[in-house]
Parts: C-alpha cells; structure tokens; sequence
C-alpha cells in the first residue's frame, strides 16, 4: 500500500483524510502540525482539532 504524503495535501484534504482514517496517528500529528503553524491556534484536545477547520 502506498503511503499518503501529509505534507503535500491541504488543511481540509488531511483533515478529510485523518476523519476518514481515525486510526492513523501519523495523519492525525500531520494535522495537529498544520494547525499549528496557523498564528493564533492551539491544540490542546482532540475536539479542539476538529474545530480548528
């Protein structure tokens, strides 16, 4: 199986992605990265993540 790129896919595509695959940690940190390099945003809990949309 091919592994997806995180870095090449957009905030809503990896957020897409990390829905659909809840179970990868690696998608999710992936995310929690891109969010964080957005000035003013911090993720503290996973229902934070998914209102950073």
């Amino acid at each position: 199986m091919t592994k997806a790129n995180f870095q090449a896919m957009t905030k809503q595509e990896l957020r897409a992605y990390v829905l659909k695959h809840r179970d990868d940690q690696e998608a999710f940190y992936a995310l929690t990265d891109k969010l964080r390099e957005e000035p003013g945003i911090e993720i503290t809990s996973t229902e934070q993540m998914h209102e950073a949309n």
